[in-house]
């Protein structure tokens, strides 16, 4: 069984790309343009990783992942991703595992995501 990724990103875009390269290395990929569309979908099944990005229009990543640490008491790894906030930031406001700056490249998500899924390996 592959494992399950929720991507939340609002930028179409870069929501496909993400996407399209995480379906193609073999995860099962879900991705949700909203706030709500996420968190509803956490409610019914956790996903083996997060990737949220950090500025949406009707929330932010940074309440996700923190309400989903806490509510869900969720050893789920979460990375956090954003243009516009500096690792320092993220990570006293967060619990995030793992905060990646855009623009990104691929295989450094990649192997940050290897790395959270897979820690013994």
């Amino acid at each position: 069984m592959n494992q399950r990724i929720y991507i939340l990103e609002d930028d179409p875009d870069i929501g496909l790309v993400l996407q399209y390269f995480l379906t193609e290395e073999g995860f099962d990929v879900q991705l949700f343009a909203s706030v709500d569309e996420c968190q509803h979908a956490l409610d019914i099944k956790l996903p083996d990783l997060c990737l949220f990005d950090i500025m949406l229009p009707d929330g932010d990543g940074i309440t996700i992942c923190n309400t989903l640490k806490k509510e869900h008491q969720a050893e789920v790894p979460v990375i956090l991703m954003s243009a516009g906030e500096k690792e320092s930031n993220v990570y006293e406001k967060s619990q995030a595992d793992v905060f990646i700056p855009k623009p990104f490249d691929l295989e450094v998500l990649l192997n940050n995501i290897n790395r959270l899924i897979h820690p013994a390996a």
